[in-house]
């Protein structure tokens, strides 16, 4: 991570959030926070984020509808799935959504401490 980078966290899990803000303030530019998968729509297409941390079960619309919505004008933008679903099938929806690497739940704040991520 980039102290110069604008981050989002899209999940609907305060625990998660409440983790993942807690690793990276301080590291980056800014952190903001959205809930849903249409907010994260609303949020990505009106804000110029460096990296996107995105659940893949989310209220409204899922993580994978998110990046199929956004992917072609975001293609600068990083972003990293994070779901408790250990299954491999949503692991490769996410990779062939355009998802650059998954998070498990409960997040692991060693893989982004020393920079796995």
């Amino acid at each position: 991570m980039d102290i110069n980078q604008k981050v989002l966290i899209v999940d609907d899990d305060k625990f998660s959030t409440m983790i993942l803000k807690r690793l990276i303030s301080g590291k980056v530019q800014s952190v903001e926070h959205v809930s849903s998968g249409e907010e994260a729509i609303d949020k990505i297409n009106s804000g110029n984020y460096d990296l996107v941390f995105l659940d893949l079960n989310l209220p409204q619309k899922s993580g994978i509808d998110v990046m199929n919505e956004v992917r072609d004008a975001h293609a600068s933008t990083r972003f990293i799935g994070i779901s408790a679903d250990k299954k491999r099938s949503s692991k490769m929806m996410f990779e062939q959504a355009g998802i650059s690497c998954l998070l498990e739940k409960p997040i692991n704040s060693q893989e982004i401490l020393n920079g796995q991520i």
